[in-house]
Order: structure tokens, then sequence, then C-alpha cells
């Protein structure tokens, strides 16, 4: 069976809700918003669609990707990125190296289009292979109140190499 990954601007937004839903209900790490979550990014300026994706075989989504718009800002000053989430898979899917083929695409696709970082809020385990480390790495943080031993969990990626050269702030998600 082959899986292919396509562009998911153009499906319902209901049945992606719906997938989302379902995956993240057997998910290791969910905060049980992320089908909220979708459904506001695709209805406000956030929303970037090629930056939507959807992992396909015979016919059916069997993962899920996005990153969205966001900002860093301090003080008066705001520079543009990018925030990565919702990701999943579905449970049979999963540890097979789907999720990394969906992160890797849209790193690429981010980084064709010229956008220069991204930022998520995940596992410490899993995201770095990617190349994204803590965001205090270059003195950004999360808007929320996290505790400390969460901290290195708000990580990013300078998709173009200086991207963040200089930049400190609030990433807001």
């Amino acid at each position: 069976m082959t899986i292919t990954i396509e562009d998911a601007a153009l499906r319902d937004t209901d049945a992606l809700g719906a997938f989302v839903q379902e995956a993240f209900a057997t998910a290791r790490v969910s905060d049980g918003h992320e089908r909220e979550l979708l459904e506001q990014v695709r209805a406000d300026a956030r929303y970037v669609p090629d930056l939507e994706l959807v992992a396909i075989e015979d016919g059916q989504v069997v993962g899920y990707a996005m990153a969205s718009a966001t900002t860093i800002a301090d003080g008066d000053r705001t520079w543009p990125a990018l925030y990565l989430g919702p990701i999943c898979t579905r449970e049979d899917r999963r540890d097979a190296g789907l999720g990394a083929t969906m992160v890797r695409e849209l790193l690429a696709r981010a980084e064709r289009a010229g956008h220069g970082s991204m930022f998520l809020a995940g596992d410490t385990a899993y995201y770095p292979r990617f190349g994204f480390k803590p965001a205090s790495t270059w003195g950004i943080r999360c808007q929320y109140d996290i505790p400390a031993e969460m901290l290195d969990n708000i990580m990013g990626i300078e998709i173009t190499p200086g991207a963040l050269d200089g930049v400190t702030g609030v990433v807001t998600f």
C-alpha cells in the first residue's frame, strides 16, 4: 500500500476535524483541543493553505499536519514565524515514520515559500531529529505560563539559517 502526501486545503473541515479528534483520542500527548485548533486556524488569518497536509492511503486519511502563521514579539518589534500543529497519524500508522515524513514535508514547503522559522510545543525526544531546539536557545519563550520542567518542550528551528539572529521575545501559539 502506498501513502501519498497531499494538500489538505480543499478537504472538508468537519471530516478533517473528526480525523484529528479521533487520532488524538489515542495519542500519548493531547490537550483535547486539537480539533478546535484546526478549526480556529482555518477560519482566520493565521491559515497557510500550502502548509496543511494529509497522508492518504487507499483513499483514506491516515495522517494530518498543519503549520500556521504566528509571530514573535518583543515590545513593539515583531517577527514572522510558523507554528507546527496539530500533527497526528491514525493509531495503526504510528511508529512507522509517517509523522516524520509529514514534518519533513512541512519544513521543505516552508523553506520553498521563504519562511524563516518554525516553533512548536512538543516532545523533546522526538523533534530534535529534525533540527528543533529549545526556543530558549534564542531567548524566545511561549506566551503561556508553563512549569519550568516543560520549558524545553517549546522548540524552534531556523528554516533559513540566521533567521532568528537578534530575535527575542514571546512566540504566540
